[in-house]
Formats: structure tokens, C-alpha cells, sequence
């Protein structure tokens, strides 16, 4: 299955409670609430780099590039992005997914974190349980729960009140300031480096993990097929937004210039065109409308869904070289490649793409409403 549509789809899923009752919608390359811009119920919040200062009264969910909170929420606070940092005085509960997160704040309930980087600083504080994967994971902070870690160099340097539990970790070390309450497990290759000064104040549990065999040629013949099946992709697509920007020239500068400048309106737009063609033609087949004008929804639908991906590429060339509307052969070229190379990121990767692919999809539709005399 295509990742892009998968991460269009994991940003439907992660992001559709902020719709059932947002107060505040932010969008742009650089967005900033403080002050006056809050929220007394949920807000939703998307851009290149964002700034969270503002308080919110509800549930937060922002997406961006650089995401950076300072502003406490009273509700739970889901974020995606590349760089992370979690600094607001507070928030319910914690779900974060990133290249790189920081977390330096109190958290009254759970955490659930997945990123490449995972820092969990002083003086951080979380009520309950925390739940940790990453391929480095640091934690300096204080659980009053269970902590579970799936990473690869893990770090404790802070204080766990309950169990600590450490999956497949490729190594794992106890600094100076390390304690936990209770019991201690863990998988890794060696055992534990301790700090004279850590204390494990219940039973440690040592699982030695094996060195798997692998097996180099279907490792091989996997990298093949993947590298194949991405080259070809990445050329199709290609191909089809050169096509796109020296054909029609003006509908794609067009579709650049609404994405940029009304970005949270546009990834509105592709979320409600995402969500709702197939909810409707669904609804036709069974009114007296009939099958064939279904079918015909949901052809065009497709159609959609196919040439916004090389849309995608054209913004994100876009803003690779800080927002021209005028691009050059190469441009196209870096904005694809980027482009695809973020979506081979799991997760992570595939929200970032999902939300660009959004957007794009919402400034495609949005020109050619423009195009039939029908926009709003």
C-alpha cells in the first residue's frame, strides 16, 4: 500500500478528535498562540515551525517541522514532527512521535513517546505510567509509575517509583542518579553499566539476548526489491509533477501559492475531501441516484488522490528553497527526493508526508474549484 496515503490515513486517525470540537486552527510556515491566541476547548495546530505559547483549555494536537510547546494544556497533547520540545508547565497525558522529542515538563497522567531521539529531562515529571521507544532513549526525569523502554542505547539517570522494564535494548546504562523503587528487567546483548551510585531498590532480572543469524542474501534481495520498487516509484511520480508543472504552469503555481499561504485551511480541505468522497459514494449507492454516479465519484476521487502526490513534490521543493513559486528542474527533483525520503521513515515519516500530502490534495481541489467558478 501506498505509505503516503498510509500516513494521510494515520494523520485521519490520529488527528480526528481535534475536529469534533477545536477552538483554535493555526497553519503557516510559522505559527505562534500566546497572549490572546488560546483555546478554551481543543485546538489544532500545523506548520514548519510552531510555537505553542498560548494556553489551551482542552486537548492540543499540533504537527510541524519544529514543534515547540511552552504553554500548559489542560487536556491530553499529541504531537508530530521532526524536533520536538515538550516544555509547558502541564498537560494530562502525553502522546508524542518524532525524529527527535524532549520532554521537560509535568505530566498528570500517561506518556507515550516514539521517536529516534528521546529525552526525558529534569525536571520533568510524570503521574502515571510512561511508555518509551526510540533508538536512543535518555531518561532524567521522575516516574511515579511503571516506566517500559524499547530502544536501542538506553540511559537512566532519574528516578522510576515503580517496575522499570527494558526491551531489546542494544545497551543500557545507569547514571549516578539513577533509582528505581521497584523491580528491574531487562533484554539486551551485555548486561547493565551501573554507576556506583544507581540503586535498584527491588529484584533485577537479566534476559541475554542472542546475536540473531541473518542471513545475507535475502537481506540483500529485500534491499533490492525495496530499492527497485522506491526508484520506480520516485520516477513515476516525477515524471508526472514535471509533467503537471510544465503543462499547466499556472494551476501549479496556483496549488503552491494556496498551500502556503492558507496551509491549515488547505489540510483542512484534503481531510474533508479524504474523508467524505468515499462516505458520500457510499451514501449514493444506496439512494435512488444509483451505482453509476458512485462509480464515477470515486473514479475522479482516485484521479485526485493520484496527482496530488506529485503536488507534494512541487511544495515541498517549494519550501526547501523558503517558499519561491518559481522552481527549476532541480528544485523539482530535491522537493521529490525529500519528499520520499521522509516517507521511508516509519511513523514519524509517514505523519509528516500524510500532512504535506493533505495539504496538497486540499490546494488541488481548491484550483480546480477555482477553475469551475465554484469556489467559495
Amino acid at each position: 500500500m501506498n505509505k503516503t496515503i498510509v500516513g494521510a490515513a494515520a494523520v485521519l486517525a490520529v488527528l480526528l478528535p481535534a475536529f469534533a470540537g477545536a477552538a483554535y486552527l493555526g497553519g503557516g510556515p510559522n505559527v505562534l498562540t500566546a497572549g490572546a491566541d488560546t483555546a478554551s476547548t481543543n485546538a489544532y495546530i500545523a506548520g514548519a515551525s510552531v510555537d505553542v505559547a498560548g494556553p489551551v483549555g482542552g486537548d492540543l494536537y499540533v504537527a510541524g517541522a519544529n514543534v515547540l510547546v511552552t504553554g500548559s494544556v489542560s487536556r491530553d497533547l499529541t504531537a508530530a514532527g521532526a524536533t520536538l520540545n515538550l516544555v509547558g508547565p502541564s498537560a494530562a497525558n502525553v502522546r508524542a512521535a518524532g525524529a527527535n522529542v524532549t520532554l521537560t515538563s509535568a505530566v498528570k497522567g500517561e506518556v507515550a513517546i516514539v521517536g529516534g531521539q528521546i529525552t526525558v529531562a529534569q525536571p520533568s515529571a510524570i503521574g502515571q505510567d510512561a511508555y518509551l521507544a526510540g533508538a536512543a532513549v535518555n531518561f532524567l526525569g521522575n516516574d511515579a509509575g511503571d516506566l517500559t523502554i524499547a530502544g536501542g542505547n538506553v540511559v537512566i539517570d532519574g528516578t522510576v517509583n515503580g517496575n522499570l522494564m527494558i526491551t531489546k535494548a542494544t545497551k543500557v546504562s545507569f547514571g549516578p542518579h539513577a533509582l528505581v523503587k521497584k523491580n528491574f528487567t531487562y533484554s539486551a546483548p551485555t548486561a547493565a553499566v551501573m554507576d556506583p551510585g544507581a540503586r535498584v531498590m527491588g529484584e533485577t532480572v537479566f534476559h541475554a539476548l542472542p546475536v540473531p543469524a541473518r542471513s545475507a542474501t535475502a537481506w540483500g534481495t529485500l534491499f533490492g526489491i525495496l530499492t527497485v520498487w522506491f526508484l520506480v516509484k520516485f520516477v513515476s511520480l516525477l515524471l508526472l509533477a514535471y509533467l503537471l508543472w510544465y503543462g499547466r504552469p499556472r494551476d501549479s503555481r496556483r496549488v503552491i501559492e494556496l498551500v502556503k499561504a492558507r496551509f491549515s485551511r488547505e489540510l483542512l480541505r484534503g481531510f474533508a475531501l479524504f474523508v467524505l468522497v468515499p462516505v458520500a459514494a457510499i451514501i449514493i449507492c444506496f439512494t435512488v441516484i444509483g451505482i453509476a454516479p458512485a462509480m464515477i465519484a470515486m473514479l475522479i476521487y482516485v484521479a485526485l488522490l493520484v496527482i496530488a502526490a506529485p503536488y507534494a513534490f512541487l511544495f515541498t521543493g517549494s519550501l526547501l528553497w523558503k517558499g519561491r513559486t518559481e522552481l527549476r528542474w532541480y528544485q523539482v527533483l530535491a522537493g521529490g527526493f525529500v519528499f520520499m525520503a521522509v516517507g521511508i521513515i516509519p511513523f514519524v515519516g509517514w505523519l509528516v508526508c500524510g500532512v504535506v500530502y493533505l495539504a496538497a490534495l486540499g490546494g488541488l481541489a481548491h484550483t480546480l474549484g477555482l477553475r469551475l467558478g465554484r469556489d467559495e
